[in-house]
């Protein structure tokens, strides 16, 4: 049984095993996120054990999913619990591509990929599950 609680993004980091951003983002940006509430972080705990961690963005019309990190029971806790979360909002998130248990774990809940990167030497791809789109071309 996981405990999912939310962290301070400087314990994130330090979860992250350094005291720099995760891969892809620029450091300018990281301190604007924290210091505007955007960006959070939680972890899930085993026996008061960190085992996955998730770190997003919150705006208005979509959440973000910008780094989940651990072995596959937590990390499907912790994006189920992100989809919960977004409401009716889109999600999109960043995925390692040698993560084929992510990768599936975002195909299951309707993510589909929307193109392949490179951030800092490591393939990822992007991942979107356009909730609105009815609602959009309504508009």
């Amino acid at each position: 049984m996981f405990v999912v609680r939310n962290v301070d993004l400087s314990d994130a980091l330090d979860c992250l095993g350094g005291a720099t951003p995760p891969s892809g983002i620029e450091r300018i940006l990281w301190d604007k996120w924290s210091r505007d509430g955007t960006l959070f972080a939680l972890v899930a705990e085993e026996e008061e054990t960190v085992v996955g961690l998730a770190i997003a963005e919150s705006h208005p019309n979509v959440v973000h999913i910008v780094n989940l990190a651990g072995p596959s029971s937590p990390c499907r806790v912790l994006l189920d619990l992100l989809v919960r979360r977004a409401g009716e909002r889109d999600l999109s998130a960043w995925c390692p591509l040698g993560r084929r248990d992510l990768r599936e774990m975002f195909e299951e809940h309707g993510f589909t990929q929307e193109y392949e990167d490179d951030s800092q030497g490591n393939p990822v791809c992007l991942y979107c599950w356009n909730r609105n789109e009815d609602v959009q071309d309504l508009v």
